[in-house]
């Protein structure tokens, strides 16, 4: 096995080939990020016989990720369930590097060894009739947004203050410890295939989520509510205005992310979402 470094624009080209649908393997989302959290990006080459994959890494000190933030994982048309045995030990040799984390794409299948894990998120299928797999608390909830008198609509930069305070309150609310920095939620509000789409009452956000889109796939990744946000449902009414213009451009399946706990698994089952699961390496 031989491990090449290449150039973002090679990188590219071959993500687009063989991994179009993941948003989080484009060396434009991974420069943004390596650049908001002084990370060094890696974009490898791996040759073994007539073979070639491709592989991502971000680095922060020794400690490296496939990806710092979403999925990453081989791009290749190539079965590449067992290179890992052989792929990890090679990396942090020739970089001088700890792999601590590899997050596979759902539904990618390899042979299960030491440091993977299974996990799941929930998926939704956006087909024609979609909408008729909501259960009818879901739908009874929406029908009690609509009656508040909420505004869903794309946000802009001059929602950047007011989202980012109601980050802070959904944050609190949940004991978090960490909350994302406010000038990486800006940089995403410059990014073509990002998507912020808040809730507003009297002309104020009260909710707000934050997908991303990448061919024929979505990601529904951060979400924030106030106390006003969660009394009118506002989630709601963002979700289901999300998922009907995606539908329109044609995306056809939402990854709604993991869930930390049973309420949250249960808020995207009932939109119709089923667990998919993907393997994860951790070290």
């Amino acid at each position: 096995m031989e491990i090449l470094q290449i150039n973002p624009a090679e990188w590219s080209e071959n993500v687009e080939l063989f991994s179009r649908n993941n948003f989080f393997q484009g060396h434009k989302w991974l420069g943004l990020v390596a650049d908001e959290f002084r990370l060094k990006n890696y974009f490898l080459k791996i040759k073994e016989g007539d073979s070639e994959s491709f592989f991502s890494l971000q680095v922060k000190g020794r400690d490296a990720y496939s990806s710092f933030i979403g999925y990453g994982g081989i791009v290749s048309l190539q079965n590449y369930s067992d290179i890992f045995d052989r792929l990890i030990p090679l990396l942090e040799k020739s970089l001088n590097i700890k792999v601590r984390r590899i997050k596979l794409f759902p539904g990618v299948e390899i042979k299960e060894s030491k440091g993977w894990k299974q996990e799941n998120s929930s998926i939704l299928r956006i087909d024609h009739g979609w909408d008729e797999r909501i259960e009818k608390r879901t739908r009874n909830s929406l029908k009690q947004a609509l009656k508040e008198g909420l505004v869903v609509k794309k946000m802009s930069l001059t929602d950047l203050d007011e989202f980012y305070e109601v980050y802070t309150q959904t944050a609190e609310r949940v004991g978090s410890t960490y909350k994302t920095p406010k000038t990486f939620f800006e940089k995403l509000l410059n990014f073509t295939e990002i998507f912020f789409i808040g809730a507003y009452k009297d002309k104020h956000i009260v909710a707000a989520s934050i997908f991303m889109k990448s061919n024929e796939w979505a990601y529904y990744w951060w979400n924030a509510s106030s106390a006003e946000g969660l009394k009118t449902n506002a989630n709601y009414l963002i979700l289901l205005e999300a998922i009907n213009s995606f539908e329109k451009q044609g995306v056809k399946f939402l990854d709604m992310a993991s869930s930390n706990n049973s309420g949250i698994s249960n808020f995207k089952a009932q939109w119709g979402a089923k667990n998919v699961p993907f393997w994860v390496f951790e070290a």
